[in-house]
């Protein structure tokens, strides 16, 4: 493009130069928005600034005839070759990084399930039918935060290996959290309590269970050790059965017995009422009690909470409940209210919940205590 300078003043010559870069951004602009349209193509080559600067009103920039296809070419190739900005690469980015985290996910889990797989068939016979492995690893992050500006973080791993085709339906279960090692207050609300993963307090058990009920209760019996040193023994039995109560109300009770040769012996006890109040709505009542022989005193815990599946792939939890021990008189401790909101965040592997709640314990003077939690968990299964 040729340019014809004018005879005028310094000012007037910077006024023209800022239109003149104010036209050129505005081609550019619009070639970029329809690289391959022939009327951006047109609308790039054919404007041209026009000023009244002299009273004869000359034109002061015109587009050179020669080299107008030129100019038209030269923005069409700058758009297509323009790279994207750093806002439009994000999305794919994420998207990568989650598909490569995917391979790595079904490398280790397949190299897992298969190996728990070949043991599984070294002893079973060759006739009984290949059935569903539901041997997983699952990784658990957790974090908590007070109205203080405290926080605590927990880390928690758990793996089962399913062996499904010996006789009594074998599993091996390592747990980094053993159930036991928390109260009853611990397991019921979701806040943290700095734990993180440590052989001393891991452990290992073998469980087994029967084929066949007993008058329609199900059982499960395991034995495992805590891996320490030295190693403690621990022995466990689970009993579990269900009702239907009406056409609308279901019931179910679960009986679970246990001893740890460092702990003593201890019962929890169970009992749940559901009914379903839409497609997607299910109300629920529960009532816990656990003995523990070194305290000796029941601790237990009343709830009601309203689960909602907003959608297949988020659920909504609302809970109402109290917590309360038999010792030094049956009394109340606390109650609470919170809600959790969990979001199957990718594919059938990974899982974020986000859990606010009030507190409000009797040796606060029933004060409110508000948390947040946030927790992530990853799965590693076939």
């Amino acid at each position: 493009m040729e340019l014809r300078r004018l005879q005028c003043s310094p000012r007037r010559r910077l006024a023209l130069s800022v239109a003149l870069l104010l036209a050129l951004s505005a081609g550019a602009g619009a070639g970029e928005a329809q690289p391959a349209s022939d009327s951006s193509a047109a609308s790039t080559q054919s404007p041209r600034l026009e000023a009244g600067a002299e009273p004869g009103g000359e034109t002061l920039i015109e587009p050179d005839t020669d080299t107008d296809t030129d100019t038209g070419t030269d923005t069409e190739n700058g758009a297509e070759g323009s790279s994207p900005s750093l806002i439009e690469m994000g999305p794919m980015l994420i998207q990568r990084g989650l598909e490569m985290a995917e391979e790595q996910r079904d490398f280790l889990a397949d190299g897992y399930v298969g190996m728990l797989r070949g043991i599984d068939n070294y002893f079973t016979d060759e006739g009984v039918e290949e059935e569903l492995n539901e041997s997983y690893v699952k990784l658990e992050l957790r974090q908590s935060f007070f109205e203080a500006g405290e926080g605590e973080t927990d880390v928690r791993i758990k793996a089962k290996a399913d062996l499904p085709r010996t006789e009594r339906q074998l599993k091996l279960i390592f747990s980094s959290d053993e159930r036991q090692d928390e109260s009853l207050e611990e397991r019921i609300r979701p806040v943290t309590t700095g734990e993180r993963v440590e052989r001393e307090e891991s452990t290992t058990e073998i469980e087994y269970t029967p084929d066949s009920e007993w008058r329609k209760w199900k059982r499960k019996g395991s034995v495992g050790i805590r891996l320490r040193i030295p190693l403690i023994p621990f022995a466990r039995y689970r009993l579990k059965r269900e009702w239907q109560l009406s056409p609308h109300w279901q019931s179910e009770f679960k009986q679970e017995f246990w001893y740890f040769d460092d702990k003593g012996w201890g019962e929890t006890s169970e009992l749940e009422f559901r009914r379903p109040l839409a497609e997607k709505l299910l109300l629920r009542f529960w009532t816990e009690a656990e003995f523990r022989d070194q305290e000796d005193q029941f601790n237990y815990a009343q709830i009601a909470s309203l689960f909602q599946a907003y959608s297949p792939r988020t659920q909504l939890e609302y809970r109402l409940g109290i917590l309360g021990a038999s010792q030094p008189n049956p009394r109340v401790n606390a109650y609470f209210i919170g809600m959790s909101y969990r979001h199957q965040l990718y594919e059938d592997w990974i899982f974020v919940t986000a859990i606010p709640e009030m507190f409000y314990p009797r040796a606060e003077r029933w004060s409110a205590e508000p948390s947040l939690t946030l927790k992530l968990e990853v799965y590693f299964s076939e």
